[in-house]
């Protein structure tokens, strides 16, 4: 439930984020007990970045704490980095004061985060994007480890153009399958054990080996670009372009690919 909010929202927009707040299967499992989730809250013209930790505090079995970040879209084309809002999240303590979360965030002046992880493989990278891209079907990445695709997904999402920043929605540990408006969620990380599961859940999707490195023929000239470009710290000529020529455009995921 609800404990904390620092604006009103619509009752669609609560609904959801009442959904999303939960924990993301009928039992945790070892390695999902921290995840992110990105969606939009389309009544409120929200996108909702959001952090959860499993409560392993309390006496009940299967309690969750989730921090929401609640972006405007005018903010979504401010950020460079999603990585940047992770420093944000607090994870609240059983028993203390919920004040701070009753307060919005000022991020105007947001500081570059120091993300110590080795960025991802060529290789993963090249056949992520060509795997979300392709096609506009939900995408599962699966993996027995979900934090080592955070700083992935947070970069596929940073490389995008704000139209398509505010539809891309993401969980980086879906234990099971997640939807926001009745649509499964674009990309999310789910246990390898829990595959078979999440393609009945989904029968339209496809998948991502992300733990054997799945092989893929070799990447075609727009993938390669756009690895190039995720993997470079410095680089920006792709996403200038992508933001003058696809700003808009309908924000689909297909239409990554032809930009």
């Amino acid at each position: 439930r609800q404990f904390a909010l620092s604006r009103t929202l619509s009752k669609s927009s609560q609904r959801t984020l009442l959904a999303l707040s939960d924990m993301s299967g009928p039992s945790m499992l070892p390695g999902f007990e921290t995840y992110i989730t990105g969606y939009p809250l389309r009544s409120d013209k929200l996108y909702a970045f959001a952090k959860t930790w499993y409560a392993h505090e309390m006496e009940r079995p299967g309690c969750v704490w989730t921090h929401t970040l609640l972006l405007e879209n005018t903010v979504l084309r401010t950020i460079r980095n999603l990585n940047d809002l992770v420093p944000h999240f607090r994870r609240p303590t059983k028993g203390q004061p919920l004040g701070c979360y009753e307060h919005p965030l000022d991020i105007r002046n947001l500081a570059a985060a120091v993300d110590e992880r080795p960025l991802p493989s060529h290789d993963l990278v090249c056949h992520g994007l060509s795997t979300v891209y392709s096609e506009d079907r939900p995408v599962f990445l699966l993996a027995n480890d979900p934090e080592s695709f955070e700083q992935l997904i947070c970069s596929i999402w940073s490389q995008q153009w704000p139209g398509l920043r505010s539809a891309f929605s993401f969980c980086t540990g879906a234990i099971a399958s997640r939807s926001v408006d009745g649509k499964a969620l674009d990309l999310q990380v789910t246990p390898v054990r829990n595959a078979r599961d999440a393609k009945r859940q989904v029968r339209d999707c496809t998948g991502i080996d992300g733990d054997s490195g799945s092989e893929m023929s070799p990447p075609v000239a727009w993938v390669e670009i756009a690895t190039k470009d995720l993997l470079s710290q410095h680089s920006q000529v792709l996403r200038e372009f992508l933001w003058r020529y696809a700003s808009n455009r309908d924000p689909k995921r297909s239409s990554f690919g032809h930009f």
